[in-house]
């Protein structure tokens, strides 16, 4: 990366310039610098116009945001609920499954072809990273989505690592 951020574009119409801002967009997001690497891109999409790698590039760091606040929101969650704080995490969620058009376009998506979506909260022991792993996460959703059904195994919420 070092080397990269001392390299100053050369212009021109050969696309030498696009070239190697699309090379330290790369570099600094392989190198966790999100923020960094969306400049980047920024200024290769200003220099190129519509490319197709500028585009692959932001709609990357647009899944690396998603990601992290998605990991933000199941952590405020996970945190009201460690302090039994019920109403506030049910409403926590709610706010987080709210802002979630995928989950909106699945259920109108249902609907219109008359089926329901069976859903499953799996707890984090049995399934590390799962997205719907909490019981109050799959009420919101089945309250501000609809058109989702959701299935209760208790073994699966509760489920825990084995001792030996």
């Amino acid at each position: 990366i070092e080397l990269l951020d001392g390299l100053e574009p050369a212009k021109g119409k050969d696309g030498r310039a696009l070239g190697v801002m699309l090379l330290r967009a790369e570099a600094l997001l392989s190198a966790g610098r999100a923020a960094d690497a969306e400049a980047q891109y920024q200024k290769a999409a200003a220099l190129g116009g519509v490319d197709a790698r500028v585009k692959e590039g932001q709609e990357r760091i647009t899944e690396i945001r998603r990601s992290e606040r998605n990991a933000r929101d199941m952590a405020r969650g996970a945190e009201l609920e460690s302090l039994e704080k019920w109403s506030e995490a049910l409403e926590h969620y709610r706010e987080v499954v709210a802002r979630d058009d995928n989950l909106r376009f699945a259920a109108a998506a249902l609907k219109e072809a008359g089926l329901k979506l069976l859903i499953e909260p799996i707890n984090n022991y049995d399934v590390p990273g799962f997205w719907l792993n909490r019981t109050a996460l799959a009420i919101s959703v089945l309250d501000e989505v609809g058109g989702f059904r959701r299935v209760a195994d208790v073994a699966d919420m509760e489920g825990k690592p084995e001792r030996g």
